[in-house]
């Protein structure tokens, strides 16, 4: 069985200077007062103050990896794109990966149930295939543990409110993960995901 429980994010575009771009959408306002010269300051004071408008003149586009179940928490961040890896073509289960939530795999009655269902749904789906059942209707018998790859794209304003609703403690397991490598990703691009 192929599982991955690690969240490798890879960024895929990014805007150009995109701090910069920000600065110059912020100073062309003319409700902009702040007096800050230094680009770092200038922009934290934007985000201390809200006005956040002037941060969707940058975006970034990432591709990673998560379960069907994560999938569905991430989707609902209806001011992102997604283009998300289809299974309706699927034509062999045995290269899928699974993700193993921690809790399952501590205890040792339930891991070996965890696989044993895993090892049916596989089985279940190529099954499936074999008697000419389209993918798209086999592919229902697919876990919410199956791990599928999406590519997010948003605006800066955009993943900040994402970071503040799924970096919290109480935001589940899996997406924290990936959300805090994304985070810590742009950082490398903008003083705004910079802790």
């Amino acid at each position: 069985m192929n599982y991955k429980n690690n969240h490798k994010v890879e960024v895929l575009s990014i805007t150009d200077k995109p701090d910069e771009c920000i600065e110059q959408a912020a100073r062309n306002t003319s409700q902009t007062e702040l007096k800050e010269s230094n680009r770092y300051d200038f922009i934290m004071k934007l985000k201390e103050l809200g006005h956040d408008s002037v941060f969707e003149f940058a975006d970034a586009m990432v591709r990673f990896k998560c379960s069907f179940a994560c999938e569905k928490q991430v989707i609902r961040s209806r001011l992102a794109s997604f283009a998300i890896e289809s299974f309706r073509r699927l034509k062999d289960a045995n290269d899928l990966e699974f993700i193993v939530p921690i809790s399952i795999k501590k205890n040792d009655i339930l891991f070996d149930k965890y696989n044993k269902l895993i090892e049916m749904s596989i089985e279940f789906y190529n099954e499936c295939i074999g008697n000419e059942i389209p993918a798209e209707d086999a592919r229902y018998g697919l876990l919410m543990s199956t791990i599928t790859n999406i590519v997010m794209k948003a605006n800066f304003r955009e993943w900040i409110k994402i970071f503040s609703q799924r970096l919290t403690k109480f935001a589940q397991w899996e997406i924290k993960g990936i959300m805090k490598e994304i985070e810590r990703e742009l950082a490398e691009y903008s003083v705004l995901f910079k802790k």
